[in-house]
């Protein structure tokens, strides 16, 4: 048997197949009876195996052609991508991409890392989707989005995942506050303090409420908010602390507020670019997709 199949071999298998007639495979694959004839021999003795049996009325698969017709099919579909691939590459076609992210990221260091990308990476274009984290994940699943980027927890089962970077939650205030001017403030400090955070299905908000508790605090936020800038507009008012993770604080801190590092324990949220794992195009996909991600170091970094 030789290294590789003839992939034209396999579509006059799967011609005949579908036709039941040779004259009629002949036809939807444009050759000549007599060389397709030859081809399904051909296939047949390079597999050791009877594919067809042959009677005057009909051709019908054999048991084993049954069993290889499904086989078969599927390399032929994956041929077919291949060689889109390569046309797309040699036509020099950009390849779009949609890109679900969470507001604290989508706002901050998201675009810069897309300048960078669409510089060193013409071949692609991508689309920012802004969306609540909630909703992200659904976004991936149902290939409304082709990757999702976010914090929470993912099924690595229906999910490929490529780790970012870590992001400690931190505490926002007036710049005019006692602490401002402190180093750090500690989680057991915003006992009976006035704080607020985000909503509650927030990985931000989770995280806060997971560490208090742990920690025998008592978690009562005077008011959760959908949006950053709601909550920035409480904490400029002076009626409550911000609880944000530090990403959302990069080039979104208005002058009057000061950011300090949450601490004893620090919390770090993981970001993490999540993509489905079945999608047409995986290996392109993912290649693009660290890309992604090592332009978001390098802008989180900077």
């Amino acid at each position: 048997m030789t290294p590789f199949l003839n992939i034209r071999h396999l579509a006059f298998f799967r011609a005949l197949a579908e036709s039941g007639s040779f004259t009629r495979a002949a036809e939807i694959c444009g050759v000549s009876q007599p060389g397709l004839s030859v081809a399904i021999r051909e296939l047949e003795d390079e597999l050791g195996v009877k594919l067809f049996d042959r009677s005057t009325r009909a051709v019908t698969l054999t048991p084993k052609g049954r069993e290889l017709f499904p086989v078969i099919e599927v390399a032929l579909v994956n041929a077919a991508r291949i060689e889109d691939d390569i046309r797309d590459v040699v036509a020099s076609k950009r390849q779009v991409l949609r890109l679900a992210a969470v507001p604290s990221i989508s706002a901050s260091v998201l675009p810069r890392a897309l300048a960078q990308l669409d510089r060193s990476e013409p071949a692609l274009r991508m689309e920012l989707i802004d969306v609540e984290s909630r909703v992200m994940e659904d976004y991936v699943r149902e290939e409304r989005a082709d990757a999702g980027i976010g914090a929470g927890h993912y099924d690595p089962e229906v999910f490929g995942m490529i780790p970012l970077f870590g992001d400690p939650l931190s505490l926002v205030m007036p710049a005019s506050h006692p602490w401002a001017s402190r180093d750090s403030v500690q989680w057991a400090e915003l006992e009976g303090q006035p704080y607020a955070l985000y909503n509650d299905v927030s990985e931000a908000y989770r995280s806060a409420e997971r560490t208090m508790l742990a920690h025998g605090l008592r978690f009562a936020p005077i008011s959760t908010t959908n949006y950053h800038q709601t909550l920035m507009g409480q904490v400029l008012s002076g009626c409550a602390f911000g609880i944000v993770p530090r990403i959302a604080t990069v080039r979104l801190l208005p002058p009057d507020l000061v950011c300090l590092p949450l601490s004893e324990p620090e919390v770090a949220r993981r970001y993490t670019l999540i993509y489905k794992r079945d999608r047409r195009l995986q290996k392109r996909f993912v290649a693009n997709m660290n890309r992604l991600a090592r332009q978001l170091s390098y802008s989180q970094q900077g």
